[in-house]
């Protein structure tokens, strides 16, 4: 009869005993992962290479984006030096998800864009992060009260920085564009129109009678995604 194992944290040191389990072909079940997670967000280069090892051993698109609150990952790495250790190894996408927003992220995309050639995802944060308080978590208001997780309203973007945010990752060169926490419709909406609409879908601004004049213009889509998603 095998050994059951249960693995308590999916960090470094468990999925390495998990990948460990499963290579070495010991009659060893694994019965409970406490702490799973996807591919996104990651704090170490290290969980990115082993991510991607299992989702290429099923030849599935790869994605994986960082979202460290650090200058750089916990592993010492840079976002672009782990990045483009990932391109390396048949990464479709890497980028940066979350923790950061839209001003504090876009710099570290261009550094990222320039040093890989596969894919690029950018997935702010829909609050107005700064050089010195560079994620939302670190964000505080006048009186230095902390903001996060629960007092973030005076912080939050307006969907018009949402969309020059949309528009300035695609003069980068990024494929990949989108939000992640604090965002709502109207954000994703106002991306969504500034990059251009797919025929069929009217744009809010014809619809916002008695307001000012909408202020981008609905645009061609200009291509199809290299990548359906399933």
């Amino acid at each position: 009869m095998g050994v059951k194992v249960g693995i308590n944290g999916f960090g470094r040191i468990g999925r390495n005993l998990f990948r460990a389990a499963h290579e070495s072909g010991a009659d060893v079940e694994i019965v409970a992962v406490n702490d799973l997670t996807d591919a996104e967000t990651l704090g170490y280069l290290n969980e990115g290479l082993i991510a991607l090892d299992v989702i290429k051993e099923y030849d599935l698109p790869a994605m994986i984006t960082f979202g460290s609150t650090h200058e750089q990952l916990l592993d010492g790495y840079s976002f672009e030096e782990a990045c483009r250790i990932l391109d390396e190894r048949g990464a479709d996408i890497v980028g940066l998800n979350c923790s950061r927003g839209p001003h504090t992220m876009l710099p570290i995309i261009a550094e990222i864009r320039d040093a890989v050639s596969c894919y690029v995802a950018a997935q702010p944060v829909a609050y107005r992060t700064t050089k010195p308080q560079p994620t939302f978590q670190s964000l505080t208001d006048v009186g230095g009260d902390r903001g996060f997780p629960i007092a973030l309203d005076p912080f939050q973007t307006t969907r018009f920085e949402m969309a020059d945010f949309a528009v300035q990752a695609e003069k980068l060169g990024v494929n990949f564009i989108g939000t992640c926490c604090g965002a709502a419709p109207h954000h994703v909406r106002a991306m969504a129109e500034a990059l251009g609409l797919p025929d069929g879908h009217k744009p809010l601004g014809a619809m916002m009678i008695g307001f000012p004049r909408y202020r981008y213009q609905r645009l061609p889509l200009r291509r199809q995604p290299a990548i359906a998603w399933r």
